[in-house]
């Protein structure tokens, strides 16, 4: 219910009464992180994993902690830590792939995508992310097949991906397909007005256009 203080109260008290309790503390540490209060949160998260080695959750949580203050190898050691417990776990594939994206690391980032996506299609940034890394490692200027179709899977799944239209669009005038840039560009800057890489899309196309004649 967004009642985040209360929230958090009651779960102070649950560790009170029972500090042994590694599922409180995950919980715990759940609410101080949606909160802002990173270091907190991740204390709460090793205390949970203390009592609970075995706790892919708390591994996951306290990795997506650690991200989140910028330290990116220690929340790739969470990731890792927590899908050696539970290697089925769709979004700790995905969350390693957008640490390691960080780090440049595209390979390792699209096995780890593809993985996700194996478990659980279903989610828009999953193909979006994936689209990303694939172009990375593409020719320059060249998006593959594989990168445009990923993007045009997160809108699919997804209309209203702003920054899936964008990326497409991106990718789409690399590969000097001006028209539907133009269109994507354009839909990505009606879901988000303020979406800057849209814009500048949108004007790279229109002047390809305009220099080739077109309208």
């Amino acid at each position: 219910r967004n009642r985040g203080d209360e929230a958090i109260a009651a779960y102070r008290e649950a560790v009170g009464i029972r500090p042994d309790l590694a599922d409180a503390q995950c919980a715990l540490g759940m609410g101080l992180a949606k909160k802002g209060s990173l270091d907190e949160a991740v204390a709460a998260y090793r205390e949970a994993l203390r009592l609970n080695p075995d706790f892919a959750k708390a591994y996951y949580n306290l990795a997506n902690a650690l991200g989140r203050q910028g330290k990116t190898e220690e929340a790739i050691d969470g990731y890792r830590k927590s899908l050696r417990i539970q290697p089925q776990f769709a979004d700790a594939h995905c969350n390693l792939g957008n640490a390691l994206a960080k780090q440049e690391r595209w390979d390792e980032a699209i096995g780890e995508y593809r993985e996700a996506l194996r478990l659980n299609p279903k989610p828009a940034n999953g193909h979006n992310n994936l689209g990303e890394a694939l172009r990375q490692v593409d020719s320059p200027g060249a998006p593959g097949d594989e990168a445009i179709a990923s993007y045009r899977e997160a809108i699919r799944l997804q209309p209203n991906y702003a920054n899936a239209h964008a990326n497409l669009a991106a990718a789409l005038l690399e590969r000097d397909e001006y028209d539907e840039a133009l269109e994507h560009a354009q839909e990505a800057l009606r879901i988000n007005p303020a979406h800057g890489a849209a814009k500048q899309t949108l004007e790279d196309a229109q002047a390809a256009l305009s220099a080739r004649g077109g309208p």
